[in-house]
């Protein structure tokens, strides 16, 4: 930037000069100079516009990010009692239109957000298909003998 407003100053301090120059060739000479400041400033200008594009776009990308990631501020993990990881909307940030639920660990990794379908013994992801176990199913199997009074 700097570069930019010195080529400029130059360009004008050399204009300056050459107004009272009666000499076509040291004109010539002068005028070959201005354009030659102006071009130099044009480039830094362009590349400067380049670099001001590049800026915009990583803040652009930065604020999905960002979005992204604030998303899932209301989730804390929680761990089942059989060990599995869902994600569960904290205390105080359920209300009437945002019941109370959990999301899915796997959906959140690809930035997704998956409230998980709560069954007996499993929560489900209906987008990614994982199977969370959280109570132990009731066994099919008994000790009870029919034959035994």
């Amino acid at each position: 930037m700097l570069e930019i407003a010195s080529g400029l100053k130059a360009a004008y301090d050399i204009a300056r000069s050459a107004k009272d120059v009666h000499d076509q060739v040291r004109l010539n000479t002068a005028i070959s100079e201005i354009l030659e400041q102006l071009s130099s400033a044009q480039l830094g200008v362009f590349e400067l516009q380049e670099k001001y594009q590049k800026v915009v776009e990583e803040n652009r990308e930065l604020k999905v990010l960002l979005e992204k990631a604030r998303r899932f501020d209301d989730y804390q993990l929680e761990k089942t009692p059989l060990g599995g990881f869902i994600l569960r909307l904290k205390d105080g940030s359920f209300n009437p239109e945002n019941p109370s639920h959990a999301i899915c660990t796997n959906c959140k990794e690809d930035g997704k957000v998956s409230v998980l379908q709560e069954y007996d013994t499993h929560y489900y992801c209906h987008s990614c298909k994982a199977n969370v176990p959280h109570t132990q199913a009731p066994s099919l199997t008994s000790d009870w003998d029919p034959y035994d009074h």
